[in-house]
Formats: structure tokens, C-alpha cells, sequence
């Protein structure tokens, strides 16, 4: 894979990316190392959390709904952020896109809330962060879940006070199950770094308050990076030559397989 910017003295950089960087089993793993350091903060800090599913329609085309999805689900968390500020109620998220054999998108969130939200539903007072119906409204894109189902049992929202460990955990590794399916596509992963950087996209994001408590990025690329060759070594064209790799400055083909050969051989 390789990665285009320019540095600060308007120079263009090239960068050579092993798939595995990004789209493996390995990431994986260090990801969700990385979500179940925080369980206990997680655990501390909030009450409860919900499940959310946005679904696009499959009349949508994949190439082109991508801004429309990050655009239509962020709208839906600052909805919801809003929402719940008034009440006094801090919210944060984990987001995860999942690709389907068919081409569509599912966007998974878990939304960590300080307090369980409430509100007067049917004259009853009842646990309450979203109507299915005005959720649908707001997404635009398709059709949405409100829920996990486990079992044949389905789970709205859980509280973090009863059984908190074992819940995130959980919740936690569904989300990852999502991930790594999305990396498996390497069309739907391709797609998302190629129209992804700068503007947000990823297979995976979390808000600011999550992502403090997770520590730095892992991908310490500059954000007006862009995909602009995704091929075998062989068959990566001549003039995008020179490019990097570990700091090393690749001027052709062999030099460039030597040097993917010997990062494979370290952490492969």
C-alpha cells in the first residue's frame, strides 16, 4: 500500500505501508489490547452503555456513500450528545463499520453514558435514549437497530455498576469481531483509507474522551494522507519511486521487497 503526503516544506513523501499494518490479524489484537486496558476507567466513569446499529440501504453504492455515512452517523452522536447534555449526562463511543459479502454497511456504535437517561414514554417513567422511528429519521441512509442480540436475547442497553467487567469485555469483543471482518475486505478497507484521510474514516474510531483514556494514535501518519497505489511489489509503477520505509529510502522494486521481506521476518 502506498501513502502520499507533503511535509512541511511542500515536499512530496511516499510511503510504503505493509497490509499488514493496518489490515490484520495482529492489529486486531493490539486494538483490543489497547479497549480492554480501559475497561476499568470505563467501568468508573460510566453508568451504563447502549447499542446502536445504522444499516445502509443496499440501493446505495458502496463508492460513493462513504462521506455519507461518517456525515449521517455523526450527526446521529451529536443528536444524542446534545440530548443528553441537557439532562446532565456525559456520552461518549466506540464506532466500528462492518462490510457485508453483499456491499453494504452496518456502522456499530456503544454509546458510555454517566447516568442512565430516562423519560416519560407511554405515561410511564421508563429508561430511554432514542425512539427507533426518529432514529431512522435522522440516519437517512438505510434502516437501524437499537439493540445487541446475544443468544436470542437482546440487549438495548446494560448498566456498568452489575456485572460492569464482564459486560464492557463483551461488548467490547463484539465490536472487534466487526473490525477484523472489515479488514478481511480488502475492498471495503482500501476504500476506507482512501477516502478516509483527512476527512475522519476509519474502520474504527472512538470519541475524544475514549481516546485520551487510550492513549496516542496508532497510525502516525499525517492526516492529508492519501492511498494512491494499492498493488504486488512488482507491479508498483516506476515513478512513484522514491518512497519510504522505516526510514529507509526505497529507490526500486528489489530494495523495496528486501525491505518488506526483512519487516515481515520481524513481526510477520
Amino acid at each position: 500500500l502506498i501513502i502520499e503526503y507533503q511535509d512541511e516544506d511542500g515536499n512530496i513523501k511516499r510511503v510504503a505501508v505493509p497490509k499488514k499494518h493496518r489490515f490484520s490479524e495482529w492489529y486486531r489484537k493490539k486494538v483490543y489490547a489497547k479497549l480492554l486496558e480501559i475497561v476499568p476507567y470505563l467501568i468508573d466513569r460510566y453508568d451504563c452503555m447502549f447499542f446502536i446499529t445504522l444499516t445502509v440501504s443496499p440501493d446505495w453504492d458502496l463508492f460513493s456513500i462513504f462521506s455519507k455515512v461518517s456525515k449521517q452517523s455523526q450527526k446521529v452522536v451529536n443528536i444524542l450528545k446534545k440530548r443528553m447534555k441537557r439532562k446532565g449526562i456525559d456520552l461518549d463511543y466506540i464506532k466500528v463499520y462492518e462490510p457485508t459479502e453483499k456491499g453494504i454497511i452496518h456502522v456499530h456504535f456503544i454509546f458510555f453514558l454517566t447516568k442512565i437517561p430516562e423519560a416519560e414514554i407511554d405515561g410511564k417513567r421508563r429508561v430511554w435514549l432514542i425512539g427507533k422511528k426518529e432514529l431512522d429519521e435522522i440516519w437517512q441512509l438505510g434502516h437501524t437497530w437499537l439493540g445487541w442480540e446475544e443468544n436470542g436475547k437482546k440487549m438495548i442497553w446494560l448498566p456498568l455498576k452489575q456485572n460492569g467487567e464482564r459486560n464492557v469485555k463483551k461488548a467490547i469483543r463484539y465490536l472487534v469481531k466487526y473490525l477484523m471482518k472489515a479488514h478481511k475486505n480488502e475492498l471495503f478497507a482500501s476504500l476506507i483509507w482512501n477516502r478516509g484521510r483527512g476527512s475522519g474514516l476509519r474502520s474504527w474510531t472512538v470519541s475524544r474522551h475514549i481516546s485520551s483514556l487510550m492513549g496516542q494514535d496508532d497510525d502516525d501518519l499525517p492526516k492529508t494522507a492519501v492511498v494512491v497505489y494499492f498493488s504486488y511489489v512488482y507491479g508498483v509503477y516506476d515513478d512513484l519511486f522514491p518512497l519510504y520505509f522505516n526510514d529507509l529510502s526505497i529507490k526500486s522494486h528489489e530494495e523495496l521487497e528486501e525491505a518488506l521481506k526483512g519487516w515481515w521476518n520481524e513481526y510477520g
